[in-house]
């Protein structure tokens, strides 16, 4: 498989896993077509507001790696200014279009809301993960690369094992509830929300 494959591949799994995690607990409640348009567009206009730093975070966290991922299926081996503003732009565009269609499937779960807000914060996250493609995507491809040609499958398996316990630690941390401010830790020490052992 070739690189870009690879990357393709990454970018897919990533949308799926997105998707997964933008749908949980999966309570489908049947909506027609009509009235699933029509509930998005009532209610994106009235979700651009301030979101918990958290849900912010995952929500940015989603998508650098997506960002990442369609930037490399894109770019990887291509040089040029021009091939990088075409794939800049053409990763964002697919970045903004799997962000709306997301939140679109959250109107047939009742327990779930679209928020334009999320968009935007899962706009962040791809021009983030687009970025870093940008400044150092091809370096750690050709890195890789010569590291798995100098080292062998030996070394592969340790990487692709390395990035499985990576994975399953950002899943076993999902939602990213993380307390960020002194405050927010006083206050749950203070409700018996966080136990000293």
């Amino acid at each position: 498989m070739s690189a870009r494959t690879h990357y393709l591949a990454v970018a897919t799994l990533l949308s799926l896993a997105a998707t997964y995690f933008t749908l949980i607990p999966f309570e489908f409640q049947a909506v027609s077509w009509d009235e699933a348009v029509r509930s998005f567009a009532r209610a994106l206009p009235t979700t651009v507001r301030p979101i918990s730093p958290s849900n912010f975070a995952a929500n940015v966290l989603f998508f650098v790696p997506l960002g990442y991922g369609l930037a490399g299926a894109l770019l990887v081996d291509r040089r040029g200014h021009w091939a990088a503003i075409r794939g800049a732009v053409a990763t964002m565009a697919m970045c903004f279009v799997v962000s709306v269609l997301l939140e679109f499937s959250q109107v047939w779960f009742p327990s779930r809301h679209p928020s334009a807000s999320d968009i935007l914060a899962q706009q962040v996250g791809a021009l983030l993960g687009m970025g870093l493609w940008l400044g150092a995507g091809q370096w750690i491809t050709d890195t890789i690369r010569d590291r798995v040609a100098r080292a062998g499958s030996v070394k592969l398996v340790e990487w692709l094992l390395y990035s499985y316990l990576l994975g399953f630690v950002i899943y076993h941390l999902f939602p990213f509830d993380f307390v960020v401010q002194p405050g927010a830790v006083f206050r749950k020490y203070a409700a018996g929300q966080i136990g000293l052992a």
